[in-house]
């Protein structure tokens, strides 16, 4: 914490990350997103194969991005779980539906504290 009582937010030139990461030698969830999403306000990405787990994975750094009034944007392959394409509708249904996004925000907050406590520290 600041002198102000503030916590201090890291920026992206304060981090020190590898040139190179991968999945066999380095912890990409610890090492590379969360200390990025902390600092994010605009999150983009394309991927083959998107799954909800990696927001579970990742909820600490998620937390922080949300936190800090963040955007994110996926391009993903349109082969889905069932589970992530009815979610990814109701979100879009609860962009007209107040009562509906207050229900699926009480429902997120619940469900990243019970990521956040049920994951190992990072």
């Amino acid at each position: 914490m600041g002198g102000t009582g503030k916590v201090l937010t890291p920026t992206f030139s304060s981090l020190t990350l590898p040139a190179i990461m991968d999945t066999s030698s380095h912890d990409l969830v610890g090492g590379f997103f969360v200390p990025l999403l902390l600092c994010a306000v605009r999150y983009d990405r394309g991927v083959g194969f998107f799954s909800s787990s990696w927001l579970r994975i990742n909820a600490q750094g998620m937390v922080a991005f949300a936190g800090n009034g963040g955007r994110a944007r996926w391009v993903t392959s349109p082969i889905l779980a069932v589970d992530d394409w009815e979610a990814l509708q109701l979100g879009d249904a609860a962009r007209d539906d107040a009562v509906l996004r207050q229900a699926l925000e009480r429902s997120i907050i619940v469900d990243l504290v019970e990521s956040l406590i049920s994951s190992p520290s990072i």
